[in-house]
């Protein structure tokens, strides 16, 4: 049977990618073909930014977990390295498109692939593969993109980072054990590990999913922890308003509603103490 196709990185599984997927899965059942989602991981860029490694909107594992809830379709992960990016357009095809079956290809107005983004819809044509192209998909007169996001993000627009994800913004992951510091002041944080940079950074209202049938309200720190043994890399603290449970291991999913200061070094643990009372009050005083 054949296979129609989609492919890329999808970070953000936003409302572009779903525009792709959503275009796959009608022309396979006009077809009545098989799909396939072929998966980039990790993100092209990544392997050569020379400024340091590239944000993520989402971990790999939030992006596989919104695209179960997206679709059904299987999912192939490619695993981009230096010999894949040295790929020609006619080893890429070979080795990946022909190998998996792909007949058609559902692609956007920019798709170019392989070595130094030689390749276009004209080798496609040539390998005997039909490309399908989707037109870009607008907002407020600008196309949806990744990058678009992550400018959202980063100035906490969660509400409009919503509308183009299609969803409210969110990080999963599972509770793991931390330094106790949060518990020491009088708010104990579940903690999560970023393996990856996300282009957040501070202290932000939150709502918890998880812990429980009630989604929690909940204060987050994304940072490095700059007064107490500051940390190599981020983590995400999240202190829980009226909840005390030991949790390690458990899968939470923390979304995020708002920003409500920058992360900064205090003098003093008792000033850092005075902060965060100060910030659990601005978030439990608000409707999120």
């Amino acid at each position: 049977m054949s296979v129609v196709a989609t492919l890329g990185h999808f970070d953000g599984l936003h409302l572009g990618h779903q525009a792709l997927i959503r275009k796959m899965e009608e022309r396979a059942k006009q077809r009545d073909s098989k799909t396939l989602l072929i998966l980039f991981e990790p993100y092209p860029r990544e392997l050569f930014a020379k400024d340091g490694e590239l944000p993520r909107i989402q971990t790999l594992t939030d992006k596989l977990l919104k695209l179960r809830e997206f679709s059904t379709t299987p999912i192939h992960i490619v695993y981009f390295n230096h010999a894949v990016a040295a790929e020609t357009p006619e080893m890429f095809i070979q080795h990946t498109l022909q190998k998996l079956g792909v007949t058609e290809l559902v692609i956007g107005k920019d798709f170019r692939f392989g070595q130094n983004r030689a390749g276009g819809i004209e080798d496609l044509e040539q390998a005997g593969i039909k490309p399908i192209m989707v037109s870009e998909v607008p907002y407020a007169g600008q196309r949806v993109s990744s990058t678009r996001i992550r400018e959202c993000l980063a100035e906490g627009d969660f509400t409009e980072a919503a509308l183009l994800l299609g969803s409210p913004y969110s990080i999963t992951g599972r509770v793991i054990h931390g330094a106790k510091h949060g518990r020491l002041l009088g708010f104990p944080t579940l903690n999560l590990a970023l393996r990856k940079k996300i282009p957040l950074s501070g202290v932000y209202a939150v709502r918890v999913h998880g812990l429980g049938p009630d989604v929690k309200t909940g204060v987050a720190n994304i940072g490095r922890r700059p007064t107490v043994n500051p940390l190599a890399h981020p983590l995400l603290e999240v202190f829980v308003l009226d909840f005390d449970e030991m949790v390690y291991g458990r899968r939470v999913t923390v979304e995020f509603v708002r920003k409500v200061r920058d992360e900064k070094k205090f003098e003093s643990l008792e000033a850092l103490k005075s902060q965060i009372a100060k910030d659990v009050a601005v978030v439990s005083g608000t409707t999120l």
